[in-house]
Formats: C-alpha cells, structure tokens, sequence
C-alpha cells in the first residue's frame, strides 16, 4: 500500500478532469468504476460540482452554523490523494476492499464527513484509486486541517499491510520505528516527472538505479546549498533591519540630545531677563508701600492704577491689570487692597508676556532641531531603501544562480538517460505510447448534467456565477475596444 498525498489546488475542475480522463485526452478508458461519499449523487461528473458550489459556498455555511468568519483564510479546498496495491495484490483485490481502504484512509484524515469522488483507474500494473475530498465541510464551512496527514497516511499504510499479512514496503516501517525512538526521518521524494517517464523508458536497470542515486545525491546538495542560501538571506535581512533600526534610534537620541543641550542654553539666556523683571516688580511694590503712607502718594497710586483710555472707550484689546470699568476705579480709589491687587495684576501680566516669548523661542528651536532629524530620517531610510533594493537584486540573482543549477542538473540527467537509451539495441527498447492530441474540454453547463433533485440551486449558483464572469470579461473588452477607438 502507498497512499500518495498531492499538493492541494484550488480547482474540482481541473483535478476532475485529469481523474475522470485519460491524460491529454476526453476518453475516460482508464476509469474502472467511481463512487462517491456524503453526496446526494452518483455521477462523478455532478459530484464534482456540487463541491465545488460546496467550496463557493462556505462564509453562508459557517454563518448558518453559528461559526464565526475569522482566522487566516485558505483558498486550496481541493485535497486530492491516491491508494496503490502492490501488482501481486491485483488478482485478489475487489472493488469492495479498495472502499473500505479509501473509508478507513479517509477516517484516518478525519475528512470522513467531507465530500469526496473516488476514481479507479486500471491504466497501471499497481491497482490504485484516486479520491478527491472537498476540504470545506458540507454542514458548518470548516476547512479540513492538514496537520501531519503524511505521518498519519504512513503510520496507517504500514498497519494496512500488517492486517493483511505482507510488508511490502520495509523502509517505511524503519522509517516508523526511527519515529517512534523519537527521531526526525523523512522519506525520499519522488522523481520529477519527465525524469520518471524518461527512467522508465531505459531497460538498463543497473545503470538507471545509478543515474537516479547520482541525481538524488546532487539534489540532496543543491538542497543543502539552498538551505545554506536562505540562511545567509535570512542573516542579511536581520543585519539590514538592525542596522536601520539602530541608526533610527541613535539618530533619535542625537536630536534629543541636541535639542535638551540647547534649550538649556536659551533657557540660561532668559534667566537674567528673569532677575532684571524680579528686581523691577520689587522695586515697584516698594515704592507702592511707601507712596501709600502718604495722601499724594496714595492719590498717585490710585492714578496709575486706572486705565483711563478704557474710561473713554480707546483702550487697548491687550489688557493691562488696570481699573477699565467705573465700578473698579470707584474701588481703587476708596481701597488700598484692591490698589495692591491691581498693581500685582500688571506685573502677572508683565511676567505671562516674558514667558509667551519664551516659549515662542523654545517651540521655534523645537521646530528646527525636529526639521533637522526629519531630514536625518530621511536620509536613513533613503539608505535602507538602498541597501534593501541592493539586498533584493543579490537576492535574485542567487534564486537565479540555484535555479540555473537545478536546471543544468535535470538537463544532464535527461541526457545521460537519453545516451543510455540510445547504447540499447533497438528491440530491447520498451515500445513508446502513442499521445493523442489534448482537446478542449466541452462547453456543457451544469444544468444539463446534475439531477433534477437534490443540486438544483447548485447548479442554478454555478450557472449564474458563470454567465456572471462572462459579461465581465464582455464588458472589460467592451472597454478595451473603446479605449482603442479613442487613441
């Protein structure tokens, strides 16, 4: 037994069509017999639909069960998987056995209540079944996790052979045991695909089994090198963020450092205006308390603390502390109390302006060193800018540089395969199979293939979802046209 797990898609389409199908082809002569789980239909070619309007389908799904839309989203609902028998099993191997294998593989993924299309194919020595699982479920709109399904796959394939009494693949059973001791092991991957058909077409079996070693030992060290290559990108990228953060920061706390150096210098530069206001206003209220203690003085005080000019309506918008009303110059002149509060009124005002002036000349330093380090900041991230294009293009070039291996490889390999081909008598050589010419898969809407019960509205979803992106793509060289006509 091998259960072989394939990389997810997106499209029931298209791995319907290559399961239901011979390759390049429309004819369905290697298709031995289908069936289907946990849908209201038997035929493939509507099973694969009703999926499909299942997959389109899951935000209403997951809001119907109460589930809430959230988490990262996931586009591949397409889980395509194959079960192979040993050749020596085909004689004793019944549709029957093959459902319950694929039943018991399916309860193992635990997509035992996902939609599925099983394919029996009969094209190969090895009977094998491929089977197409819908990801999304059908009741609630969960996507199907994929976590350790090739462990799982292996742990069951190996207790499949055991059950029916032969091993037929003992390095997975090594594999398993390494697992069990707790040791990380990962099974050979399989051949690239032109390199598995052009195999095949050698007889040599010696020198084919060297080739393929030689082509996995320098695969294991292209991948060794790409492993190495991604380190170091990943070395170089942390360098290049640390770098720009760390100037960022130092750039930061330069201007702070600047800014606080010269704002201590203003601030040192006002404090003798400070004193010479502080020594005014002391002056000023002992000549208030002495004035007072005479009748011309007091008759003085109480001049110099009305605002006259408000009086008559020209006084200034700037207040002054002054009496500006009738009613406080009544006050001032027949209270000494409310001569002082005026007196102390204008010299709170005098020290309101010589602090707006200070902070005038603070927010303008304030402004400039912050103009300074915008422009630093500017600089630096010009620079990372740089450096990351830079970091980028080497980047690309590597990716480039392994690809170009890997290419090379696989040409070698093709062509040393090629030779040892063509060293092989002419009679020895396995018959090649005739390929038939790839046709366009027919044009047939949905409606006219599912059931009449049971998928209607699906099919009606996939209908109108259609004819939906046709009169986009209609529209769209509508516009096109236009726009050609106008130029």
């Amino acid at each position: 037994m091998v259960p072989k797990i394939h990389a997810k898609g997106r499209s029931f389409r298209v791995t319907a069509h290559y399961v239901l199908h011979d390759p390049d082809a429309e004819t369905k002569e290697r298709v031995a017999w289908t069936a289907t789980r946990n849908l209201a239909t038997h035929n493939p070619d509507a099973a694969w639909r009703v999926m499909a309007a299942t997959s389109m389908d899951q935000d209403r799904l997951k809001q119907q069960a109460g589930i809430p839309n959230t988490g990262r989203k996931s586009k591949d609902h397409v889980l395509h998987f194959t079960l192979s028998w040993h050749p020596e099993e085909s004689d004793k191997l019944d549709r029957a056995e093959m459902l319950r294998a694929t039943k018991t593989m399916l309860h193992v993924m635990e997509a035992q209540e996902h939609q599925c299309l099983i394919v029996a194919h009969n094209d190969e020595p090895q009977p094998h079944v491929h089977v197409v699982v819908n990801r999304v479920h059908p009741r609630d709109g969960r996507i199907l996790s994929s976590s350790f399904e090739r462990l799982k796959a292996s742990r069951w394939a190996q207790k499949y052979e055991e059950e029916r009494g032969k091993i037929y693949c003992a390095e997975r059973v090594i594999n398993n045991a390494a697992r069990d001791r707790g040791e990380f092991t990962r099974g050979e991957g399989d051949l690239p695909r032109q390199v598995h058909e052009a195999t095949q077409a050698v007889n040599d079996n010696d020198r084919r089994e060297a080739l393929i070693a030689q082509h996995r030992a320098e695969a294991a060290q292209l991948k060794a090198s790409e492993r190495r290559l991604a380190d170091r990108q990943k070395t170089a990228w942390q360098k290049l963020e640390a770098g720009h953060r760390e100037r960022t920061s130092r750039i930061d706390a330069a201007a702070k450092t600047v800014f606080m150096r010269r704002l201590s210098k203003l601030r040192d530069d006002y404090r003798p205006q400070w004193a010479e206001l502080y020594h005014e206003h002391e002056a000023q209220q002992r000549q208030f308390e002495q004035r007072e203690e005479r009748l011309l003085g007091r008759v003085r005080n109480m001049f110099g603390a009305i605002d006259f000019r408000s009086l008559v309506g020209r006084g200034s918008e700037q207040p002054d502390g002054k009496a500006a009303t009738l009613s406080q110059a009544f006050q001032v002149l027949a209270d000494a109390g409310a001569r002082r509060e005026t007196l102390k009124s204008e010299q709170q005002l005098a020290q309101q302006a010589l602090l707006r002036e200070q902070r005038h000349d603070e927010a303008a330093l304030r402004d400039k060193v912050q103009l300074a380090r915008q422009r630093a900041q500017t600089g630096n991230r010009q620079r990372f800018a740089t450096e990351r294009n830079d970091l980028v293009l080497r980047k690309a070039m590597d990716n480039a540089r392994l690809r170009a291996q890997w290419h090379e490889k696989s040409r070698r390999l093709r062509e040393q395969l090629r030779e040892l081909r063509q060293l092989e008598p002419e009679h020895e050589r396995p018959a090649e199979k005739p390929r038939k010419s790839p046709t366009p898969p027919p044009t047939t809407r949905t409606s006219e293939i599912l059931p009449k019960r049971g998928v209607e509205q699906a099919a009606r979803q996939i209908d109108s979802w259609r004819d939906l992106q046709r009169s986009r793509l209609d529209r769209t060289l509508d516009r096109e046209r236009d726009d050609d006509r106008d130029r």
